[in-house]
């Protein structure tokens, strides 16, 4: 003796794949706004001669993958970040996802609940 079931309709799934639609426009704003913040704050502790490496800071989310990335394009911004044995170290990027690392946790918990 066996038994089957066929759900035909449904209005959970629907409901499920817009709360993940609106979980992923939210961490994508939450990511957006933390990495102006941490632009903006790797921009006031960066060294500065020229204002080149400043001019160089960016930061870019990926909607797809929901990653943020925050970085520098010079080309000596590595060197200026983790020193040489020459120069010391004058980090910029550590210090600013530091100092921002609970807006970017809150971001995405505020993304997950306001799904719901």
């Amino acid at each position: 003796m066996s038994y089957s079931i066929q759900i035909t309709s449904d209005t959970v799934t629907p409901k499920l794949l817009a709360a993940v639609t609106l979980m992923t426009k939210g961490i994508q704003d939450g990511l957006e706004e933390a990495g102006a913040e941490m632009e903006a704050t790797a921009k006031q502790i960066v060294p500065v001669r020229t204002g080149f490496l400043r001019s160089t800071i960016y930061h870019l989310v990926d909607s797809g993958a929901l990653t943020l990335e925050l970085g520098a394009t010079a080309d000596y911004a590595l060197y200026v970040e983790m020193g040489t044995r020459r120069a010391h170290a004058q980090p910029f990027i550590r210090p600013s996802f530091e100092a921002n690392q609970q807006r970017l946790l809150d971001a995405i918990v505020k993304g997950v609940l306001d799904a719901f």
